[in-house]
């Protein structure tokens, strides 16, 4: 969930940009991402835990797979790109309902955001705990199961204050 990039191909695509890597000069096309649902999904396996997903926009589906769970986990993001300022801080007015209908549905939801920056979240009561990363690049859905599985420290310096 959360903004969409435009699409491009060739050599625009350095500008266009994604939630992993940003847009612009200093954007990566990667070879290939690991999502943070595959990645999660996969870690789990390791640990004989049953993931549910909803990969959708769909507040309601997501609210059904929730109530399914002993823990939901909602993905969301937002992109910049070089020479394209984002509109606001907002993830969306469809992703904040999405997380708070999660959060109804599931009281032990965490939220995972990958972002280029400072976001607003007005939902962040309604939530266990808030996860965010700044454009991790391909692994970004590894990385994400490294730290809620507790194999890795969630560490690191937040270039914003």
């Amino acid at each position: 969930a959360g903004q969409t990039a435009p699409s491009a191909s060739g050599w625009e695509a350095w500008n266009t940009g994604d939630i992993y890597s940003g847009g612009g000069s200093g954007h990566v096309a990667a070879g290939y991402v690991i999502s943070a649902v595959d990645g999660i999904t996969w870690r789990a396996a390791e640990d004989g835990i049953r993931v549910v997903s909803s990969p959708t926009d769909d507040a309601d589906a997501a609210a059904e797979a929730a109530k399914q769970a002993d823990v939901a986990i909602v993905v969301a993001g937002a992109w910049s790109a070089e020479a394209r300022d984002r509109e606001n801080l907002s993830l969306g007015a469809t992703v904040d309902a999405l997380i708070r209908r999660v959060a109804q549905a599931c009281p032990r939801t965490v939220v995972l955001l990958e972002v280029p920056g400072a976001v607003l979240m007005p939902w962040r009561d309604a939530v266990q705990a808030i996860f965010l990363m700044f454009n991790a690049g391909q692994e970004s859905g590894n990385a994400w199961a490294d730290v809620l599985f507790g194999d890795r420290a969630p560490t690191g310096r937040l270039p914003l204050m």
